[in-house]
């Protein structure tokens, strides 16, 4: 039996004083009809605190020509960062790297909606919550080879949803904490690959 792969990749915006992160799970699915899709955590990043945008794209650019990353489809969490550092993005790896980007926003609504523009609105539940049913289903392998699982987990074992009170409220502090960073990048790959498996890889952003 033939086993098909393809690869997600997340990445988390942090604003200045906040940390910047990526991560790329790699789906399984030797059967469509008969089982659920599996991932594993191949690359786990954390760039260092104040590291500078395009410092940034140069960095997911050279990840993203690796082999095992052709045809990723990449989300790109930009919640609290504007268009400018999205365009900046975009056209650091147009023509670069062959990829679907799929820029994503975070809200505090309960459905997912397509963008004007281009791109995802997404509940912030949602995100998080993919990524914690993958692994309470132990569908999605964390090696203990990657610098940063440890972190990952405990990361994950902290986090906590807030709920809020209307979907006026805004997603300023959309990271519940200080270093929410891998989790959301983890939370970004897997609801791409679980969530959009028959609309982001059909249609994608821009």
């Amino acid at each position: 039996m033939n086993t098909t792969t393809r690869c997600f990749v997340g990445l988390s915006l942090g604003q200045a004083q906040q940390f910047t992160a990526v991560a790329v799970l790699e789906r399984s699915l030797p059967d469509p009809s008969a089982f659920l899709p599996r991932y594993a955590l191949r690359h786990l990043q954390r760039f260092p605190l104040g590291m500078s945008y395009p410092a940034i794209t140069m960095a997911v650019r050279t990840l993203l020509q690796t082999a095992l990353l052709r045809r990723a489809v990449v989300g790109v969490d930009q919640t609290g960062m504007g268009r400018a550092v999205r365009v900046l993005l975009a056209q650091g790896l147009q023509g670069q790297v062959e990829c679907l980007f799929c820029p994503l926003t975070l809200t505090v609504g309960q459905e997912v909606t397509r963008g004007t523009l281009g791109g995802w609105y997404v509940p912030h539940q949602e995100i998080v919550g993919t990524l914690q049913v993958l692994l309470q289903t132990r569908r999605l392998a964390l090696p203990r080879s990657l610098p940063e699982t440890e972190i990952l987990a405990r990361e994950l074992a902290s986090f906590s949803i807030r709920p809020r009170r209307t979907t006026s409220e805004t997603l300023e502090s959309w990271r519940e904490g200080p270093q929410d960073d891998l989790v959301l990048a983890c939370g970004v790959a897997a609801w791409l690959g679980e969530m959009a498996r028959g609309t982001a890889e059909k249609h994608g952003g821009q």
